[in-house]
């Protein structure tokens, strides 16, 4: 799959809050797509990872995931219930949001 149909699913999972699967540097993985964001001149889905490990005490917050690392990208058939906006709020001044919840 090239970066636009990446992009272009990504950007239709943010729209509808479809949750993806994937496989992320060679792990499969699921997560809750909030924001494509270019930091950089690279694109980065940045989502909720509901599988990873956390404290207790963590909040949950959304993970980074660069476009170039996922592979076997689709739709679950499902929609997520979206973290709180202060959770999805950019990382970095500079970057430049794409799409976003």
């Amino acid at each position: 799959m090239q970066q636009d149909e990446k992009i272009a699913l990504c950007s239709l999972a943010i729209d509808r809050r479809a949750a993806l699967k994937a496989t992320y540097n060679a792990i499969p993985i699921e997560c809750h797509p909030h924001q494509l964001i270019e930091r950089n001149g690279t694109v980065y889905l940045r989502a909720f990872n509901p599988a990873k490990s956390r404290l207790e005490t963590d909040d949950a917050a959304l993970g980074m995931f660069h476009l170039g690392g996922l592979s076997d990208l689709s739709l679950c058939g499902y929609a997520f219930e979206p973290l709180p906006p202060a959770a999805a709020s950019t990382q970095r001044s500079d970057d430049k949001v794409l799409v976003s919840l």
